[in-house]
């Protein structure tokens, strides 16, 4: 009926007729992204064999991280969770790479801290973490 959600698929949670909206999971979108189209997943038509990865296709880096001063756990988990990553822009990737710009200093908010950090012997080092 119009007035109750219906439930569809895996990534589909439901449609709301009244509303005219459609809820979905399990996709890479910010939320309230505009949906344009939904089809169903077929396996005779949306499956190809020779489909590659292309570009994305290398291992993802992931650098040493270590720490001179102290961390709650919580908190550094996460902090190695995002510098392992190597977190910089591309062009400062490019122009100071990890394996040969010791000394190279850099600061980045992370969950309401400023933790600041250097390049050093091959991956990164945490020298200070402060409540912003």
């Amino acid at each position: 009926t119009a007035e109750s959600p219906i439930g569809f698929g895996r990534c589909g949670e439901r449609i709301d007729f009244a509303l005219g909206e459609i809820y979905v999971s399990g996709v890479d979108l910010i939320d309230g992204t505009p949906v344009l189209d939904i089809k169903p997943y077929i396996p005779y038509a949306d499956s190809f064999s020779s489909a590659g990865s292309g570009w994305a296709s290398a291992p993802i880096a992931r650098w040493p991280v270590s720490f001179e001063c102290s961390v709650e756990a919580d908190l550094r988990s996460m902090i190695v969770d995002v510098l392992e990553l190597d977190p910089r822009p591309a062009f400062q990737q490019t122009q100071l790479p990890v394996e040969s710009s010791d000394g190279s200093r850099f600061g980045i908010e992370i969950d309401s801290h400023e933790v600041k950090y250097e390049i050093r012997g091959g991956g990164f080092v945490v020298t200070s973490v402060s409540t912003l």
